[in-house]
């Protein structure tokens, strides 16, 4: 990864992120929903019904959180009955997790730390410390003391960077983005609407996804179509005509 990306990074214009494999560490999660939801989200989290867990959720393939065996789930409402819900229980993380520097960060001289920012600002003497954060800045990780990272363990989403990240990384390929124009996209649409839902007349993006891959081989194409894919084509059009 390039110095300047790294920089980028440290001064918070670019997301980076790590891979966790099984790593036992504690979530800190902040729920809304008032007294009337407390008891619901700890049923959700125990039943694997979370967006941590569920495989129908969008996070389900980026990241997951399952808490150990008969884990306690400690939940307290804060800011009133309409107010934010926090959860805290055991666990073990897999996949990519969101992380960012604090303002020791840079003076990291060959591994980094990971912590969060509630032992960053009460103890304030972690070389090298760097926070890991989950779906959003309310979900994050508490870890055992100890746990280094390399910064050649780091991560980016290509898709997450400005031009200029870009440009400053030597080696990369740069394709200039196609534009798909109104038009077009309502024609796909409507093909994909009239003659690829699935056997019930639904629309089933898994299914869109592997017609449309037969298809594309069948005239030559070797590129594969995911249920992501089709999703976005989809919701986009669908958004755009509210």
């Amino acid at each position: 990864m390039s110095e300047n990306l790294l920089n980028d990074w440290l001064d918070h214009k670019v997301p980076l992120y790590i891979r966790l494999d099984a790593l036992p560490c504690q979530i800190v999660r902040y729920l809304g929903g008032g007294q009337f939801l407390l008891k619901d989200w700890e049923r959700k989290i125990k039943s694997s019904m979370d967006y941590y867990q569920h495989e129908k959720m969008p996070e389900f393939k980026i990241r997951q959180f399952y808490p150990e065996k008969d884990a306690e789930i400690e939940s307290r409402l804060l800011e009133g009955d309409l107010g934010i819900c926090r959860y805290t229980y055991n666990g073990h993380a897999h996949g990519y997790w969101r992380v960012k520097a604090t303002p020791v960060t840079r003076f990291a001289e060959d591994h980094y730390v990971l912590t969060d920012m509630d032992t960053v600002r009460e103890n304030n003497n972690i070389a090298g410390a760097i926070v890991v954060y989950g779906k959003d800045d309310r979900d994050y990780l508490i870890f055992p003391s100890g746990v280094f990272r390399d910064k050649s363990e780091l991560f980016f989403d290509a898709n997450e960077l400005s031009p200029q990240s870009v440009e400053s990384m030597p080696g990369v390929k740069k394709e200039k983005q196609t534009r798909i124009s109104r038009p077009e996209r309502i024609a796909l649409y409507v093909m994909l609407k009239e003659h690829y839902l699935d056997g019930n007349g639904e629309v089933n993006f898994s299914k869109m996804a592997e017609m449309l891959t037969v298809a594309s081989k069948k005239y030559g194409f070797s590129d594969s179509f995911s249920d992501d894919t089709i999703a976005k084509w989809i919701k986009r059009i669908e958004n755009e005509n509210q």
